[in-house]
């Protein structure tokens, strides 16, 4: 019993730490119970998503393993995982209202990736022989890759509701860039798998290349999430202004 407690801290302290900072860094903070909701619907996705498996029948098989890894990061994870939780911030979020800045988009999203990302990160750690290095690893990689989509996806949906003239590319971004992003980091993972289950036993510099190229995919996930979110803290700091005599702004979004 105390094992598979320190086992769900492990594998739970990291998405529950980062959901605990985007919360915080709203300054116009959601009711608790619709954050809870939210991050709730998250974790659904991960069992959601072993009754997709056994779609991969129809891509997998292909001789070639970058082809099918291609195939596997993109339709067995990317687009349904992303798309789930997609399905989640517009049906929970958007169309009740409830993204009335990019900031909400922010809590919303990083809150439904993290749900998710909790749900399956305590799924690998518990299957995991060397439990505590999974979760090291994922716990920097995995869990903030998911915050960050969400933090692309949420904001993107929160713009959205506040540029009319530019919601339809909005939308489209809330959707296709968390996809590439999840996608291009898992496919050189997936390729060094596939290639070791054909037997070919990847070289050194080749697994050095892999590696480079998950690293980038983070990064560069990392640096355009940063961005969003600082665009979201700039319309909330706005807000924030004092008005034309002097006053505190009013904060009328009945939360």
């Amino acid at each position: 019993m105390f094992k598979f407690l320190v086992v769900a801290v492990a594998a739970l302290g990291p998405p529950i730490a980062l959901l605990r900072w985007f919360v915080a860094s709203d300054r116009f903070p959601q009711r608790p119970d619709r954050i809870l909701g939210a991050f709730w619907l998250g974790t659904l996705i991960a069992p959601a998503m072993g009754f997709l498996m056994p779609l991969r029948v129809l891509w997998a098989g292909h001789p070639d393993p970058a082809v099918a890894a291609l195939r596997d990061a993109f339709f067995g994870a990317a687009l349904p995982e992303e798309g789930l939780k997609w399905l989640v911030l517009w049906f929970y979020a958007a169309r009740r209202g409830l993204l009335r800045d990019p900031m909400d988009g922010v809590v919303f999203g990083a809150t439904a990736s993290l749900g998710f990302a909790a749900a399956e990160n305590l799924m690998y750690v518990m299957m995991a022989p060397d439990w505590l290095a999974t979760a090291a690893q994922r716990g920097l990689t995995a869990v903030p890759a998911h915050a960050a989509a969400g933090v692309i996806m949420g904001t993107h949906l929160g713009l959205a509701a506040l540029e009319p003239s530019r919601r339809a590319r909005h939308v489209a971004l809330s959707f296709l860039a968390p996809v590439a992003l999840h996608g291009l980091y898992d496919w050189p993972l997936l390729t060094m798998r596939a290639a070791v289950a054909r037997g070919l036993f990847p070289s050194g510099p080749f697994q050095t290349a892999m590696y480079a190229a998950v690293v980038v995919v983070l990064v560069a996930g990392f640096l355009r999430a940063r961005h969003l979110f600082r665009r979201a803290r700039a319309a909330q700091a706005a807000r924030l202004r004092p008005g034309p005599w002097g006053g505190p702004p009013a904060n009328d979004d009945g939360r």
